[in-house]
Parts: C-alpha cells; structure tokens; sequence
C-alpha cells in the first residue's frame, strides 16, 4: 500500500465531524450500542460485558501491585511486602476468573451445538509491536469541543481515580459508560487499530475498549513507568499540550513527543512512562480488547483425539 493512499485512508479513518454517523466498514469497528442491541442473546451482551469489567479490575490490580512493591522496597516493612503479594493473588484471581469465563462461554456454545463442533479463538497479533502515530484531520476545532466536554464531565463527576500510576487527575476508568459523548473518539480510536491491523498483518479484527479515561496534568505532574496488559493496545489521544509537555517515554527509550490532535497507540505490555511537565496538558486515553469471535470447524477425531485430514 502507497503512502498516499495511507494516508488517504487515514483520512478517511479519522473524519471527526462530531455530528456526522459513518458507516461501518467492513471488518471496522461497530458502535458500541449497535453491537450490544444487535445481538439478540444476552448471553453475549453479559459476556462482552463481564470481559470488560475483569479487564478493568486486572488493570486495576495490576497498578495497585506496582505501587504497593515500590512502598515495600522503600520501607522494608514486613506487612508492606505481605500487602503487595495479596494485591498479587487478588491479580491472579482476576485473571483465573477470566480465563474461566472464556472457558464456560466456550463450553455452552459446545453443548448447544454438539460434540462434532470446536470452538476456537483467532489470534493473530505478535509479542512485541512497534507503536504507532497518526493526526486527527481539523483537530483544533475538536480538540475544543473535547475541552469543553472535559470540563462538563470534571463538574459533574469531580472525584478522581485513586489506583493510578498518574500523578495528576485522572477520571475513573469508566469514563465512556458514564459519558456516552465519549464514543465519538473511541470509535475513531477502534477504527484505527482494525485499519494498523489489515494494513500490517492483513487481519480482520474488531476492537472495543476495555477501559477509557480522561486526564489532566498540572505544572511538575507525571506518570509513573507502568503497562496496560491484558490490553491489547494501550492508546492515548493529546487535546491540549504544547511545547513544553513532557514526552511519552517507552521502556527501550523511544521517546514519543506529543502534539495536539495525535494518537499513540501501542502494544499493551509496552512499559512507558512521562517524566514531570513544564505546562499543563489535557489527554484522553483507553485500553482496547479483540473482539472474538466463535469459529465453528468441522472435524472428526481419531482414536488418538487428532483430526483427520
């Protein structure tokens, strides 16, 4: 694929009317009313539903160990390590409830179908992937539009999240569920990461997010080195920075430095962080999951349980 029609795709990714409703292209990412009202189970809806909150948790847990290992390091106290392993098990307990979750949807979907029926999960992104950039077209009149729904959203729900490895405020991890006006930039955020993924690794994949929140940075106010796993991809979007903002630094020292209307997305076991900045700065930011789907093959086993050909 050229160049120009990269970026004329991109483009077309990224066309931020705030009232204009796109269609869906194929293999993109739907909305997220539509892929709720569109499936007809509630088993489904309640799936997509609880994987998102595991995740939430997980992510949660996952910044909690982080910052209860640096007070225990520092302290040496006793209960202080005792502290960090039990926010590890409540960690390990969230990841084996999801796994079971995975484990039963997969199980009902065979007993509806039949025993000659296998159920498989895709996988098709690599261990270690690059990160990835692009621009918002006609940013500065979005990027007001996003400060002033910042603002509404800080005024109606003020309190901050408290399990971060931000220093600075920075909304619950929820921020889309309780501000639906949110939507407009995930989509465009799940329309890139299936457009990385077909143009890097010709793969069909839709993405919905996990977690998404907004953040702002006062003078000195940093992030803490940290990862966002189990994400698939961490993504955070720059509404008000200018030259002065601290850059995005990844754990092999590539340095990212943010501009107004630019998108970062990167693997979510990419460590990073952002040292003290010298000016305010307004981000919006989310964690993005496949959305998998069950793949029916047909097979018969042999005495051995291998299929044949």
């Amino acid at each position: 694929m050229s160049d120009e029609i990269f970026e004329k795709n991109m483009e077309e990714v990224f066309d931020i009317e705030p009232d204009e409703v796109s269609n869906v292209p194929e293999g993109g990412c739907a909305k997220r009313k539509d892929q709720l009202s569109d499936v007809s189970e509630d088993r489904e809806k309640d799936y997509v539903y609880t994987r998102a909150e595991l995740y939430r948790l997980i992510d949660q847990g996952q910044e909690a160990v982080q910052g209860a290992l640096e007070v225990a390091q520092e302290s040496g106290h006793p209960r202080a390590f005792e502290v960090a392993t039990n926010a590890m098990k409540q960690v390990a307990d969230m990841t084996d409830k999801l796994m079971d979750l995975q484990k039963k949807v997969k199980d009902l979907d065979e007993d509806k179908k039949g025993p000659s029926k296998v159920s498989i999960n895709t996988m098709y992104c690599e261990k270690r992937l690059p990160v990835f950039t692009s621009k918002l077209p006609d940013y500065e009149n979005y990027n007001k539009h996003m400060l002033d729904l910042i603002k509404q959203y800080r005024e109606k729900f003020p309190e901050k999240e408290t399990h971060t490895n931000l220093r600075a405020w920075r909304s619950q991890y929820d921020a889309h569920i309780k501000e639906e006006r949110f939507e407009h930039l995930i989509d465009k955020c799940c329309d890139f990461a299936t457009f990385v993924s077909k143009h890097m690794w010709d793969a069909d994949l839709v993405y919905l997010p996990s977690a998404m929140w907004v953040g702002q940075y006062d003078k000195g106010e940093y992030a803490r080195k940290h990862h966002h796993a189990p994400a698939d991809w961490a993504v955070v979007y720059y509404i008000d920075v200018d030259e002065n903002s601290s850059p995005i630094v990844f754990e092999d020292e590539l340095i990212v430095k943010p501009e107004n209307g630019m998108i970062v997305m990167f693997p979510g076991d990419l460590n990073h962080r952002v040292e003290p900045t010298n000016s305010p700065r307004t981000i919006a930011a989310m964690n993005l999951v496949k959305k998998l789907d069950i793949i029916e093959i047909e097979y018969t086993p042999n005495k051995d349980g291998i299929s044949k050909e």
